[in-house]
């Protein structure tokens, strides 16, 4: 069930920036309802005029327009002055919600997006795109919604019928019974509504959220769908999916018409039992009866359906609001993040060694990825990490880029806790690249600078010469500036990892951790690489996540794991004797494969 709390907390996030917008657009919605009974009023004094009726405003007399002129010319002017400004008004208060309800859009949208980077990898690894996509579209496209067509029609609406309601206990208070009882009603439909709806609202967020992922799925792996012949099946269960959540919308929008045709019935049945009740009130001498001041009360009943109409509407976006709290509520409320209170920089010549010390770790629940591991890396060094599939090779690059932090034990760098150090540092010093490469639907030039946007052109082009990139991006269309589509659509396996490897080379990181980054590339291509990473120097700490002994064959160090511990450690000349674990693994493996 949706909470107070979450409402009132989301409320503020949106509300908090744009205090006096809010205020201002308040006053714009009151000055709108203002005109909006002051013309009725109006009308009534003319209906008097003509009628020859006393004529009078809540007890002030202002017979005096009972004239022609004043019929004629005063009070139509007048009526005309009115609607004009009315209608200045509404286009203010448009305006104004939009700049809100805009504005509130603007917020949550960054205020996702921020949250969504600064949480851990532990967070998403148990969290599904589809639900954050979910957030970002329709969550805050439904907060929007709230502060552009929900907030102020609920405020302007119960304002609006309290002084209607006022105006009619002061006309004829058996009028003004007779619709209050009949909305009484309505009332309480409403508070049914907010006890027993909230579960079908719910249900609706989760199927969308559950449809998007299935939908995102089927788009990242369609090769692997068409490939197994899959298509016919997914579309059956994305059928279903989609099914479900149409039956989930169609119940909701059922529950708000029932509460929507409470309040409307409520109040055009009040239509004719106000008149009657008015009218008899007339008959027994409980009430002045005029034509204007008939008039006065079936123009303020009738305007109460179409407010019905906009109080409903708002009570729905209001449910949908509490929903969209709720599971931002769960967003924002995560506190999967990695200590960032380290203050320490690296010093300029950079770390001088790296020391795992018995450093343990597990994902979640799950049985430890790594087990009381201990070594050491001294700065400029090549290292190379060897393991089956599993072992825990990239689990420990993780750590040693604090992706993680370890579950026991520590990380020193220079001889004090990683955790100290500044995490921006970090990640400013450290590249990686994955044997599952990303590159974004960008030219070469973008995809290379991505992590130094102000690089040069010819640090760009030397950087994709040391990882053999730049001979085949000038046989592109247009070279560097090639759009390579989504992903990389457009180029090969091969391609794609030394665009990667070109992009981490370009940033000379002190920390530059390869895993299985040149499986897709054929032997002669991989050496030429290597030598191009031994260009970097000593500044730079390599280590390879390596499938094959060539891609460690120049490491200065190589560690074996097994099951998350270290079984074997020395040069790959030591390790390559026959029966070693090393040896066993690396040339049982002629093709590149992942691990956790």
């Amino acid at each position: 069930m949706a909470s107070f709390r979450t409402f009132k907390q989301l409320l503020r996030l949106c509300l908090e920036p744009r205090k006096r917008l809010f205020l201002v657009t308040l006053v714009a919605v009151l000055g709108f309802n203002f005109l909006e009974l002051a013309i009725p009023k109006l009308l009534q004094l003319f209906v008097d005029s003509i009628a020859g009726n006393h004529l009078a405003v809540f007890g002030i007399d202002i017979d005096s327009l009972n004239t022609a002129t004043g019929r004629m010319l005063v009070l139509p002017f007048v009526l005309l002055g009115f609607a004009a400004l009315r209608w200045t008004f509404t286009y203010i208060r448009s305006v104004l919600q939009t700049r809100l309800g805009q504005g509130a859009l603007f917020d949550l949208r960054g205020r996702i997006f921020n949250t969504m980077q600064n949480l851990s990898f532990a967070y998403h690894d148990s969290s599904h795109s589809g639900t954050l996509i979910s957030n970002v579209v329709e969550d805050v496209n439904y907060a929007s919604m709230f502060f552009q067509f929900g907030i102020f029609p609920l405020l302007e609406s119960a304002a609006y019928a309290a002084v209607v309601y006022g105006a009619m206990i002061w006309i004829c208070p058996s009028a003004a019974i007779a619709s209050l009882a009949l909305l009484s009603l309505s009332l309480v439909v409403m508070v049914l509504f907010f006890r027993y709806g909230q579960g079908f609202f719910s249900r609706t967020k989760e199927l969308f959220a559950e449809a998007v992922q299935l939908f995102t799925e089927n788009i990242e792996g369609h090769l692997v769908v068409r490939a197994f012949g899959c298509r016919i099946p997914q579309r059956q269960q994305y059928r279903r999916q989609v099914w479900a959540l149409q039956s989930s919308t169609i119940k909701e929008r059922a529950l708000s018409s029932v509460v929507s045709q409470a309040f409307v019935c409520s109040m055009t049945f009040g239509i004719p039992a106000v008149l009657g009740a008015a009218l008899m009130a007339a008959r027994q001498g409980r009430w002045t009866y005029t034509p204007g001041s008939l008039f006065f009360l079936f123009y303020l009943q009738s305007s109460l359906v179409f407010r019905s109409r906009m109080f409903t509407r708002g009570l729905e976006l209001l449910m949908r609001f509490l929903i969209t709290g709720e599971r931002l509520d769960k967003l924002f409320s995560a506190r999967d993040y990695l200590d960032d209170s380290g203050t320490l920089s690296f010093p300029d010549k950079g770390p001088e060694k790296v020391k795992v010390e018995d450093v343990s770790f597990a994902y979640g629940n799950r049985i430890s990825s790594l087990k009381n591991v201990s070594l050491e890396l001294n700065a400029g060094e090549t290292i190379g990490f060897v393991g089956s599939t599993g072992s825990g090779k990239t689990t420990l690059a993780l750590l040693l880029c604090r992706f993680y932090d370890p579950t026991s034990g520590r990380i020193l760098i220079d001889g004090r806790d990683m955790r100290e150090y500044s995490l921006n540092e970090i990640r400013d010093q450290s590249s990686l690249v994955f044997q599952q490469t990303f590159l974004f639907s960008a030219s070469v030039r973008d995809n290379i600078a991505y992590g130094k946007p102000d690089a040069a052109f010819e640090e760009i082009v030397n950087a994709a010469t040391l990882a053999q990139a730049h001979e085949f991006t000038m046989e592109m269309p247009d070279g560097y500036d090639t759009m390579i589509g989504e992903k990389g659509v457009n180029l090969s396996g091969g391609q794609r990892q030394r665009i990667s490897i070109a992009r981490a080379i370009l940033r000379r990181p002190r920390f530059l951790i390869l895993d299985a980054s040149t499986s897709a590339v054929d032997p002669l291509t991989e050496k030429a690489i290597q030598s191009g990473l031994r260009a970097l120097g000593r500044s730079t700490t390599k280590i390879i996540i390596a499938h094959r002994f060539s891609s460690i064959a120049d490491a200065d160090k190589a560690y074996v794991l097994h099951e998350g511990r270290i079984v074997e450690a020395g040069s790959p000349e030591e390790l390559e004797t026959p029966g070693t674990m090393f040896s066993k693994i690396l040339r049982t493996q002629e093709d590149g494969c992942t691990d956790q």
